[in-house]
């Protein structure tokens, strides 16, 4: 609870405060002092050089046509990055992050990450694209990067929710709370509206899903973009 609380009061803040920060780039993320890159000067995914700047980088997460490109950080204190960019220091935008009741193989049945909805469109700010309905149809892509290969996931749901944890509400260690979930991304239930569901997609409690989580401006409610994977491939060097 009081986590959950934390989260709503510095959503509200950040989304305030995000008209006065300068937004991180489309290609790369951005740190204080350092400009922080997928790959290297050859082109490589370099997760070596990552971690060593932050060890609590695991993963990146590239959706085409948003501003979402960014390190994904987990910490074991849930919290830690509330509040923190990815290089440690206090301020904004924050990171993307998320909680320990996840791994960080994408292997879960439902991948939970967090990031601020900033008014610059940095962090999360740009999910509200999704918002849009011409945007959603036309924009379905997602890809996490990690150590190992990359990830596809194809973008089927928004959902307008409640400010409950996702993974307390619908836990994946049950096939009911699977299945509850399911039936959420695709249909919505008393504390959640569907804003836009991609016609004929097939979810079941076998996929691994990845939901990116975001504030609007009522802080009771939280915005949810929703994908299934769809493909993995390792790097070919």
């Amino acid at each position: 609870m009081r986590h959950k609380r934390a989260i709503s009061v510095i959503c509200a803040l950040f989304f305030i405060v995000g008209t006065f920060i300068s937004p991180i780039g489309s290609s790369e993320a951005s740190a204080k002092t350092k400009r922080l890159s997928l790959v290297n000067a050859n082109n490589q995914v370099d997760f070596a050089a990552l971690q060593e700047y932050n060890p609590d980088i695991y993963a990146w997460i590239y959706i085409p046509n948003t501003q979402v490109n960014y390190p994904i950080v987990q910490n074991a204190k849930d919290d830690y990055y509330l509040m923190k960019n990815v290089d440690g220091s206090k301020g904004y935008p924050g990171a993307i992050y998320t909680n320990k009741i996840n791994t960080k193989t994408f292997a879960d049945f439902n991948t939970v990450i967090y990031g601020h909805n900033m008014k610059n469109k940095s962090a999360f700010g740009s999910l509200h694209s999704f918002d849009n309905a011409d945007f959603f149809n036309q924009n379905q892509d997602m890809y996490i990067y990690t150590p190992e290969g990359v990830y596809t996931y194809q973008i089927y749901s928004t959902v307008k929710y409640s400010n409950a944890l996702i993974l307390s509400a619908f836990p994946s260690y049950t096939d009911a709370g699977k299945q509850s979930f399911i039936n959420m991304s695709l249909s919505g239930y008393a504390k959640s509206s569907v804003e836009h569901v991609r016609p004929g997609v097939q979810v079941t409690s076998e996929d691994k899903l990845v939901t990116l989580s975001t504030c609007i401006s009522d802080s009771r409610y939280r915005f949810l973009v929703i994908a299934k994977q769809t493909g993995f491939a390792t790097y070919n060097y």
